[in-house]
């Protein structure tokens, strides 16, 4: 079964709500979370704030992170991508390593 849920910032914009999910009620541990990408402004870290617990939490849990384009900037605020090797478009690389020169670019 492939469960797909959507999340946004809540109203309060302290948390994360769930604002879709193909199966409600399925309790089993999220397996994969990706951060999509962003056609405006990369991702501030303010808007990113209320994500970041969330997403060290789900992978300490065993969650696998990935990102598309500048989805690696949502990733990157966490500090999960800190020494390692990521990638993005071509267009976002300089301003990803500017912005996190802890993780090594590919």
């Amino acid at each position: 079964m492939l469960r797909v849920r959507h999340w946004k910032l809540s109203d309060t914009g302290t948390g994360l709500d769930c604002c879709f999910d193909t199966h409600p009620g399925y309790t089993a541990q999220t397996l994969v979370i990706v951060a999509p990408p962003c056609l405006e402004e990369r991702p501030a870290e303010a808007c990113v704030a209320p994500m970041v617990q969330w997403l060290r939490e789900q992978h300490g849990k065993g969650a696998t992170l990935a990102s598309v384009c500048a989805g690696a900037f949502v990733l990157a605020y966490s500090g999960l991508l800190d020494g390692r090797t990521v990638t993005t478009h071509w267009y976002l690389a300089r301003e990803l390593k500017e912005r996190f020169p802890a993780i090594h670019l590919n």
